[in-house]
């Protein structure tokens, strides 16, 4: 098995196969999800949520974009590709922040349109970095994942 550091998820060198993406990608999904859904069912019961503390959490939870373009960064490599593609996870904070800003100011359309095609431009990079086979040889940025990320197991 892989031995895991705090590095492994803040450098986005070395490479990462489709189970050893996942994981992560899945993770951080269901963390940036979970604030949203409890909210929205908090406001649905009659609760007040205040919007500072909302818009707090989801903010914070921003933090969470950057070991995701890591993880994707490092399955880019294992395409052999560099990370630019791995970028666009970080493109949903900045439409995030774009969104809640406007939304103070009293704008409405664009940044939702923005943020529309953001959700769809990852969910797009997502599903590819998930299904392309990633190299079997050493390429310029290392050689294959291995540990519980071995080609036997990744059979996905």
């Amino acid at each position: 098995m892989a031995k895991l550091s705090f590095r492994h998820f803040l450098l986005p060198k070395g490479r990462a196969s489709r189970l050893g993406f996942l994981p992560v990608l899945l993770g951080i999904y269901v963390l940036w999800q979970v604030p949203e859904l409890v909210v929205t069912h908090l406001l649905a019961r009659g609760v007040t949520v205040f919007a500072w503390q909302f818009e707090t959490a989801n903010l914070g939870l921003a933090l969470l974009a950057w070991p995701l373009v890591c993880a994707a960064a490092r399955r880019c490599h294992d395409i052999n590709l560099p990370m630019w593609p791995a970028l666009i996870y970080a493109w949903h904070v900045v439409t995030e922040v774009t969104l809640r800003i406007s939304n103070h100011l009293g704008y409405d359309v664009l940044p939702h349109f923005g943020y529309s095609v953001a959700n769809l431009s990852i969910a797009i990079t997502s599903i590819a970095l998930c299904v392309i086979p990633g190299g079997k040889d050493d390429n310029r940025y290392g050689a294959p994942p291995r540990g519980p990320q071995t080609p036997a197991a990744d059979v996905f």
